[in-house]
């Protein structure tokens, strides 16, 4: 029996446990450096995603809150004078629809001038609250007839009325907080919120805040300070607890007891405490503390988030022993397939090798047939143009030869005009009967009569022959615009239209184009492309006519499709031949008059489309080829339909 030799067999084994020893420090490593990282990237993700949740809680009451204010607003504005019963209704339903308490109270502030003063309150007296008076309150707090000053805002409605007898007739103007804010809010023609006040009707520790949104006399809010100040009538007013809006935006979020939540006034760099969850203990944050920030009504409050110590006990992962026990798993197959691996790398190398060779040469084959096909598609354009080029020219000469000579004598014409005009101008309204004649006989021999008369027909003339030079040249310049193949939204009747102006030299002597266009929706196509298509078509029709004939060309839409339909009535093609016609370098024609490719790229580009080419002929009597295009080949919407236009 024949041992392996011990140096080999050694070497494999040091591979595996090198690999050994090497997976396990690795797994060792990964687990000892990222356990603190995981455990803050998870504490950190869950305190993002539990603040992000009660910010938006937060934001979602005050939003609702705002929103009654401006229900009040509304109910003023389509009400010429809104009594105190229906005030209370309107209130009421809001409350009762609410089914919270952080709103305190909603009231109406009208804007009460000094000369008004004693009117206003008897009115209120007698509209069932005896003893009212408009108050303040004095250095001790205690309500007191209010001073003399120009406007007074008092507290006139208020709902509910239970719990709130305090505020009712209390001038908010008197307060300079107040005060400030409601001139803000008069001004900007904007909800606003006051600074963090003590309520008048506040009977524990909250703080409290008031919004004030304006309400005009009149149609509309004026635009401009002035109007503004004279036109304001009063104010719809939302009484609130900061503690109890905080409150109840948070307690539906259960895991937000694990925080301690504090609310700050920040606006204009004041930074005065307005709530906390937990009032009795020292705001000392730990390092994993949050702030957001919120607007309220001009206001700008931060939101302060400290984790206790349960929420983040809570929030350590398990992560890191995953990556360890992992880790030591695929250790463990790397050690197990690394045998197996050393076996089959050399087989794999020769294959690798193998398989490369192969995809260079397939590669190099697929390159020359790419340029083959390039070369034979810009080949066949290239004829197709040579044999339009004399055509071509013939027509935008044409045009520019009776266009030169229109203008010419429509100079001559203008010169005579302008002779007899100035003739007219010196002569006519001072000479003698024989100066008079003179002129009557120059405006005769210049014949000045039947220049007005051919100027306009010339003029037209000239514009339609330039308007002829122009399409040509667009239609070529189109059509020959090599290696363009980019998709654009084209109305085919508008392509058609082209085509015929470029092949109408070589159409013309031989057969008249009859056109039905159909309405048909733009496709998404290549215009250039599907340009030559029609192009070799039309052409191969007006040669297979002997003598004169008839070119039929439709258009109409059929379900998802459109279909180009053109017909010619010349010599047809031969049934043996017919299943041939779009087969490359097939032709019938004689050597030297074709190359057999012209269908055949009609073909490939139709079909490059996503589309159908069909050719159905009976020998001696004419062919009709049949082109069929998807109306939408990328799922997009496509434009409106073209309107069919008349034939051409």
């Amino acid at each position: 029996m024949i041992k392996p030799s011990l140096p080999p067999l050694l070497s494999k084994l040091r591979i595996a446990l090198a690999v050994a020893v090497l997976g396990i420090a690795i797994s060792a490593w990964g687990y000892l450096s990222t356990r603190r990282q995981i455990d803050e990237v998870e504490t950190r993700l869950a305190i993002g995603l539990d603040v992000g949740d009660a910010m938006a809680s937060i934001r979602r009451a005050i939003q609702v809150n705002l929103f009654y204010c401006t229900s009040v607003v509304g109910l003023f504005d389509a009400s010429n004078a809104v009594a105190p019963p229906e005030f209370e209704r309107f209130a009421q339903h809001i409350l009762a629809f609410d089914g919270r308490v952080s709103l305190q109270a909603l009231e109406w502030i009208p804007a009460v001038g000094a000369a008004d003063r004693a009117a206003f309150e008897t009115r209120t007296r007698t509209e069932g609250q005896p003893g009212f008076r408009i108050t303040e309150k004095d250095a001790r707090g205690q309500p007191v007839t209010a001073a003399q000053r120009p406007v007074y805002f008092p507290v006139d409605y208020i709902q509910p009325r239970s719990g709130n007898e305090k505020a009712f007739g209390f001038d908010l103007g008197s307060n300079p907080q107040r005060l400030a804010a409601l001139e803000a809010a008069r001004d900007g023609a904007a909800m606003v919120a006051t600074a963090p006040i003590r309520l008048i009707q506040e009977r524990g520790e909250q703080r409290g805040f008031l919004i004030f949104a304006p309400i005009y006399s009149g149609a509309g809010v004026p635009a401009d300070l002035a109007a503004r100040r004279a036109r304001i009538a009063g104010f719809a007013v939302g009484v609130y607890r900061v503690g109890d809006l905080i409150g109840h935006a948070l307690a539906p979020l259960p895991v937000l007891r694990g925080f301690r939540v504090r609310v700050v006034d920040v606006t204009e760099g004041r930074d005065e405490p307005i709530y906390a969850s937990a009032p009795a203990q020292p705001w000392a944050p730990g390092p994993w503390a949050r702030a957001e920030t919120i607007a309220v009504a001009g206001r700008s409050w931060r939101v302060d988030f400290d984790p206790r110590a349960a929420y983040l006990a809570a929030h350590e992962g398990s992560l890191p022993e995953s990556i360890l026990a992992i880790g030591l798993l695929l250790t463990a197959g790397v050690v197990l397939t690394i045998r197996h691996q050393q076996r089959r790398r050399e087989d794999a190398e020769a294959f690798r090798a193998a398989t490369a060779r192969s995809l260079v040469e397939k590669q190099a084959l697929i390159d020359r047939l790419r340029e083959a096909q390039i070369q034979l598609l810009q080949s066949e354009k290239m004829a197709t143009i040579g044999q339009l080029a004399a055509g071509v020219a013939h027509e935008i000469n044409n045009p520019i030869a009776f266009v030169s000579a229109n203008l010419r004598e429509l100079g001559r014409y203008l010169k005579s005009l302008l002779t007899l005009a100035d003739a007219y101008a010196e002569h006519d309204a001072e000479l003698p009967a024989p100066a008079r004649r003179r002129l009557a006989d120059l405006r005769s021999s210049e014949d000045i009569e039947f220049i007005a008369e051919e100027a306009p027909g010339l003029v037209a003339q000239s514009e339609e022959g330039m308007q002829r030079v122009k399409g040509i040249v667009e239609g070529l310049k189109d059509f020959s615009r090599p290696g363009e193949s980019g998709l654009a939204w084209t109305d085919l009747n508008q392509c058609l239209r082209r085509t015929l102006e470029l092949a109408a030299p070589q159409i013309q002597a031989k057969a008249e184009v009859q056109a039905d266009y159909g309405t048909l929706p733009e496709i998404e196509c290549e215009p250039s492309a599907l340009g030559q298509v029609f192009l070799a078509v039309l052409v191969n029709a007006a040669q297979a006519i002997d003598g004169r004939g008839t070119i039929r060309l439709r258009t109409r839409s059929e379900g998802e499709n459109v279909v180009v339909e053109i017909e010619d009535d010349g010599c047809g093609i031969a049934a043996q031949h017919l299943s041939r016609v779009f087969d490359p370098f097939f032709t019938t024609r004689p050597p030297g008059q074709g190359t057999g490719m012209g269908l055949a790229l009609c073909y490939a580009i139709v079909n490059r489309h996503g589309g159908r080419i069909e050719a159905h002929s009976t020998e001696g009597r004419g062919t009709t080829l049949r082109i069929s295009l998807p109306a939408n080949r990328q799922g997009q919407p496509a434009p409106a339909a073209a309107a069919a236009t008349a034939p051409a």
